[in-house]
């Protein structure tokens, strides 16, 4: 979203928010050299509906961090285009992060300091690290595009039609003719009326194949309806905004931002920000709802069959006291 819109934003503009601060802080909790080489120079503003104000290396419950936040991109050059990076390094642990990262959001060619003239690649997931696997660094990165970023079909998805030059250009009618046998001539007419057909029916299909292939492949956009986001608990993936690629190439589980950088040629990490947050009952509430009902049935049981032998027991005592008088 753009900066305007933003509210609160000289509470985000602490005075500790200098470069020098932004670089300590991402070396001292290892996002360098874990997720990227160098540390950006300007710290990314981030607001969650919650109130939560996001300092690098922050705690923060996951409740707080749940939902899309809002992003201060006034910063920026309105002119160039703009990477934007959500990722969790620590997967499945810090200690052993064997599939490091895991990749939470991902929008580029983000210009005009306005989020939702980016695309789309990879939806937004919000922070919801498993039972026992200690805290969770969140990093998100603004990366400086060297070009538009244009993300190809992937290799499963079907080819383009060929061009209507190639029904036109007489070597269909060749190839057809090459293939059938000589017919009498009573029946030519018969045949080149055949073989106009199926010319004419070829195109038809060709034509609607490509079509299909356009609707199919081209970039969509998500609107939010106003229950969506009343009922934003209901879903582990709260609803997106933002336009969105129609083929993500991308995997989020061992993405690496190194390689990203390298292979779509960044300029460099111009903004950047993390927070901190660790499995807690929100967490469970949510990945297993059905579980943490069957525990609460389990402790209100236990608890009304205390609650009822207490009432038995005491009973028994003014039964006691009564037969002793």
């Amino acid at each position: 979203m753009s900066g305007s819109m933003l509210p609160n934003r000289d509470l985000l503009q602490s005075r500790g928010d200098t470069t020098e601060s932004i670089r300590e802080a991402f070396g001292a909790h290892l996002v360098v050299p874990d997720v990227i080489d160098r540390a950006p120079s300007l710290k990314l503003p981030l607001l969650y509906k919650s109130g939560a104000q996001i300092a690098p290396g922050s705690l923060q419950c996951a409740e707080n961090v749940f939902m899309l936040p809002e992003l201060d991109m006034s910063q920026l050059d309105p002119v160039k285009f703009y990477t934007l990076i959500m990722t969790d390094p620590d997967v499945p642990n810090r200690a052993m992060p064997v599939d490091r990262e895991f990749l939470h959001w991902l929008i580029v060619n983000v210009h005009e300091n306005d989020l939702e003239r980016g695309i789309e690649i990879v939806p937004y997931s919000p922070p919801l690290p498993e039972l026992g696997t200690g805290l969770h660094r969140y990093v998100f990165l603004v990366l400086e595009q060297s070009i538009p970023i244009s993300f190809a079909a992937s290799p499963s998805s079907p080819t383009p039609p060929k061009s209507m030059d190639y029904l036109n250009d007489g070597r269909v009618e060749e190839q057809v003719s090459s293939r059938s046998p000589l017919p009498q001539r009573a029946n030519s007419k018969k045949l080149k009326q055949d073989e106009r057909s199926q010319q004419i029916q070829k195109r038809d299909d060709s034509t609607k194949q490509s079509s299909n292939f356009v609707d199919q492949y081209s970039p969509k956009v998500y609107q939010l309806s106003p229950n969506e986001d009343i009922k934003f608990r209901l879903s582990p993936t709260p609803p997106s905004p933002y336009r969105r690629e129609s083929i993500p190439t991308i995997e989020r589980k061992k993405f690496s931002t190194k390689e990203f950088i390298k292979k779509h040629t960044i300029r460099s990490i111009v903004a950047g920000n993390f927070f901190q947050t660790e499995h807690d009952d929100f967490v469970r509430k949510i990945l297993s709802p059905s579980k943490l009902e069957e525990e609460n049935k389990g402790e209100t049981k236990a608890r009304g069959g205390a609650t009822k032998k207490v009432i038995e027991m005491t009973e028994e005592i003014k039964n006691l006291k009564i037969s002793k008088i």
